[in-house]
């Protein structure tokens, strides 16, 4: 069991609330998640750390150098191949 698969112990869906934060769907029970800590305290905790994901997406990834010569490279390998079959 995996905890995407998990429940609170309110009962709450652990998956729900990911998916709440993550792909911004609905809320499934608003007077519950209002009220009850163990929903909260597993939002705010998915809020901050989906927060950190979001950060590091947005950072600039840097190639390894040669790394374009050597597709390059490769690419025309392989359409001579192609050219010559």
């Amino acid at each position: 069991m995996s905890s995407y698969d998990e429940r609170l112990p309110c009962g709450a869906s652990f998956a729900d609330l990911l998916g709440q934060v993550v792909d911004h769907e609905p809320v499934s029970d608003p007077a519950h998640q209002a009220t009850c800590p163990f929903c909260q305290s597993t939002l705010r905790r998915l809020r901050q750390d989906w927060a950190r994901v979001e950060a590091l997406a947005r950072q600039p990834v840097e190639l390894p150098p040669g790394l374009i010569m050597r597709i390059m490279a490769r690419v025309r390998t392989l359409s001579a191949q192609l050219a010559d079959s």
